[in-house]
């Protein structure tokens, strides 16, 4: 298993899309992952810590794992089908 990190978000300029960048620690692999709009609005207001007027779906999640005292370590992309990404 290869831990990556959020690199950056970016926009494909053929398709006008944005793209998260996840990349190794090394800096050697990055895996472009294409997402919609509002899925780019939600992380860059993350990375920018910024603090939305209500709570969002995601943060919802969260905060039943913090209420459970429960931790997320990680999420596995085990196969690509069709330029989907799927998981465990």
């Amino acid at each position: 298993m290869i831990e990556m990190k959020v690199a950056g978000i970016a926009l494909d300029a053929t398709r006008r899309s944005p793209i998260i960048l996840l990349r190794d620690e090394a800096e050697r692999r990055a895996i472009p992952i294409y997402i919609s709009q509002e899925q780019a609005r939600s992380i860059i207001s993350v990375l920018e810590d910024q603090v939305p007027p209500r709570p969002m779906t995601h943060d919802l999640m969260a905060n039943i794992l913090d209420a459970w005292e429960m931790d997320l370590d990680s999420v596995v992309i085990h196969a690509l089908e069709d330029n989907t990404f799927l998981r465990r």
